[in-house]
């Protein structure tokens, strides 16, 4: 049994649709993407917590804010999947599962053993610059965040404890055994084509062959000048559907892509975090990947990319506006035709009365 426990902003939603709409392909090779939690939505190409949405929130701290107060019927709900199950491997994805309550989670591997299963987690890290980039952005984008990255930032990097590479590390050794911890480098994987699907079938052992890898960008960041607007519109608090038309609209015009470098933090404080996780990130190099350093060297810093709306150019501002605009006139015939239909599907005399 592979437990996919994350990191967050690292592709993780993508790779639950990618899991959700190969299910029936990966069945062939005997894995299973066990048919619980939102994978119904993740089937539909929908951003998702994963299979193990209920699962996870089933085992979070007593108080966590997500927990469910009695999740018994989810974790039975899983065990009675993985029993109907005939393959070879289970997989079960969210990641919620790196804040699971320690000894909730050895208890769930603890009854998988007695069951002759095998517990293995496996996950990807990225540079911590990125990761707390990524996340700010989607504070703006999801839930109407109006602060200032660095405030954020430089308030929030210390308290993630999963940032602590290698500690982490050994914690999922203690739980899982050393030998059955899969961890992957995620700018590594992006690098590849069909990046972090294929990375993740390669660290399982699952040959791609006969797997659907038309998945498009998932929960994607936006680009920097978005941002920017973002932030003076959340002011007025728009819905998260308004957010979700910004960010196709930018992969469209090819603004924003998955795995994208966020350059907008001030240069003190990307030092200030790069020594804050230098000790860690060197055990992990070393312990984990048997190499000097964890992520590439940096190359040479280029110029902060500024939040600001005077750096916006007219070009930014049609793409951002004008996009929207055109989804909204998309939007607008969608409802003309529903309504043409309705209106031809009522009798004559209903019609004359609602035209007038």
């Amino acid at each position: 049994m592979i437990f996919h426990i994350g990191s967050p902003k690292t592709g993780s939603s993508a790779l639950q649709v990618f899991l959700a709409k190969n299910r029936k392909n990966l069945l062939k090779k005997n894995v299973d993407y066990l048919p619980i939690g939102e994978i119904r939505l993740g089937e539909a190409g929908k951003v998702s917590s994963g299979n193990g949405a209920f699962l996870s929130r089933s085992i979070l701290p007593s108080g966590a804010t997500a927990s469910i107060h009695d999740g018994e019927r989810y974790i039975q709900e899983f065990f009675e999947a993985v029993e109907g199950s005939d393959a070879d491997i289970g997989i079960v994805s969210i990641e919620l599962f790196f804040g699971a309550d320690a000894e909730a989670f050895s208890d769930l591997n603890e009854r998988l053993r007695e069951m002759a299963i095998t517990p293995r987690c496996f996950y990807f890290i990225r540079n911590q610059i990125q990761i707390v980039a990524s996340g700010y952005m989607q504070l703006v984008k999801r839930h109407g965040c109006t602060e200032q990255p660095a405030d954020y930032v430089a308030r929030e990097y210390k308290r993630r404890k999963f940032l602590r590479y290698h500690s982490y590390y050994l914690t999922q050794c203690e739980a899982f055994g050393r030998q059955n911890v899969i961890c992957r480098i995620y700018e590594t994987a992006i690098e590849k084509e069909n990046g972090l699907f294929h990375a993740t079938l390669e660290a399982l052992s699952i040959t791609p062959e006969g797997l659907d890898f038309d998945t498009r960008d998932i929960n994607t960041s936006m680009s920097t000048q978005d941002l920017c607007i973002m932030l003076l519109l959340n002011r007025f608090h728009p819905r998260m559907k308004f957010s979700d038309m910004v960010i196709e609209n930018a992969v469209q015009f090819g603004s924003a892509a998955s795995g994208q470098i966020h350059n907008f933090l001030p240069r003190s404080l990307v030092e200030e975090i790069y020594q804050y996780f230098a000790e860690e990130n060197a055990r992990m190099a070393k312990d984990c990947f048997d190499r000097a350093e964890l992520f590439a060297p940096r190359a040479s810093q280029s110029e902060q990319e500024q939040i600001s709306i005077d750096s916006l150019s007219i070009s930014d501002m049609v793409a951002f506006f004008g996009g929207l605009l055109v989804r909204y006139d998309e939007r607008i015939a969608v409802l003309e035709t529903r309504l043409g239909k309705l209106s031809a599907s009522l009798p004559q005399k209903q019609r004359l009365v609602s035209s007038d």
